[in-house]
């Protein structure tokens, strides 16, 4: 198994999502002065391969796991101080550098310090910031089926899953299990699951077929033809690479994307639009204006990763590795999955 290749992958992944919202979406926003010669209007189903990474990492990550606390740990440490570095350096240049129509209070920064804010209804300070929260929960679930012996035959719980998602399209479904149940996203987790279970010489080998085709299915049914196109091309590209056999997934660049990819997502968006409005209305030409945002992105979101990420993974990790593991999480984790349970409920009914 490659882990390399999956690196190239969020590499690939976090440039077609800056790359759609510096073409597409800011023209749909804002409207660039004269038209582009290439835009990319898909490059945000980039965030659907980000879903694929995740399932096929987090399930590698419980089966390798010592105790409970590794996880939350591994996350933490992972997600929340690049998080927070990146979430207060974009509300600090927004507050310098207004954005048209994006406005963000002091409040509403403190309420992001969570990640999972929009659960209470509060906006984000980058619009970027939507899939956390899909990430969170996903991880949330993983941990509580790891942690209760559910992930042993995944193919078990994922095909239940899966056909408990695909029965949502045509019946009824309470708002809380859609909602919790992440029935919008979990074939494509799904997908990056079957990936994990093919070549990673799990018991469960023989049926990553029929998890692969039931994410398909689900995608086709709820999503349209595009999305189940690159559900199958996410797919294939997420096996050849685990394999080995797409050696562009190696390449510097894309390692390089790779390693900055989580700062370079949280970062890009607001930022990369304040610049361009200013640039494109002061008179620089609209693909100049998206090649020097997405330069002024990849060199913010290095600053980031160099100086914020690394040094954080490292200090958590070195700090837990000198402490006894506890007994269990077994409370902890059922506990943030019922305070996460409320908190939908509260929002669901302040709606």
């Amino acid at each position: 198994m490659r882990i390399t290749h999956i690196d190239g992958l969020r590499g690939m992944a976090a440039l077609l999502v800056m790359t759609f919202h510096l073409t597409t979406r800011y023209g749909q926003l804002y409207g660039h002065t004269t038209e582009l010669p290439v835009t990319l209007p898909w490059g945000n189903l980039g965030v659907q391969m980000f879903f694929a990474i995740s399932g096929f990492v987090i399930l590698m990550t419980l089966r390798n796991l010592h105790s409970p606390l590794d996880f939350v740990v591994g996350r933490f440490s992972r997600l929340y101080p690049t998080y927070w570095a990146a979430m207060l350096l974009t509300a600090l240049l927004l507050a310098i550098w207004p954005l048209r129509g994006h406005d963000i209070s002091a409040g509403q920064v403190v309420w992001n310090v969570l990640m999972f804010h929009e659960l209470f209804g509060v906006g984000s300070v980058s619009g970027a910031y939507w899939s956390l929260k899909v990430e969170i929960i996903f991880y949330v679930l993983m941990f509580l089926l790891w942690t209760l012996g559910y992930l042993r035959r995944p193919f078990i719980v994922l095909g239940g899953w899966l056909l408990i998602s695909i029965a949502s399209k045509f019946v009824a479904t309470p708002w809380v299990i859609t909602q919790l149940g992440l029935l919008g996203f979990i074939p494509w987790f799904a997908l990056g699951i079957s990936v994990f279970v093919a070549v990673g010489k799990h018991e469960d080998h023989a049926w990553w077929p029929a998890i692969a085709a039931l994410s398909i299915v689900d995608i086709a049914i709820d999503e349209g033809a595009l999305r189940t196109i690159w559900a199958v091309a996410v797919l294939g590209i997420m096996f050849v690479g685990a394999k080995g056999a797409f050696s562009a997934l190696a390449s510097k660049p894309l390692l390089f994307l790779g390693a900055v990819s989580y700062p370079l997502y949280l970062l890009h968006e607001p930022l990369s639009y304040t610049f361009m409005l200013r640039a494109e209305h002061a008179g620089l030409a609209p693909v100049a204006a998206v090649l020097m945002a997405a330069g002024g992105s990849i060199l913010l979101a290095y600053g980031v990763h160099a100086w914020a990420e690394t040094p954080s993974i490292a200090w958590i990790r070195e700090r837990y590795s000198k402490r006894p593991p506890p007994a269990t999480l077994v409370p902890w984790t059922v506990g943030l999955a019922g305070l996460m349970g409320l908190a939908f409920l509260g929002t669901r009914l302040a709606g």
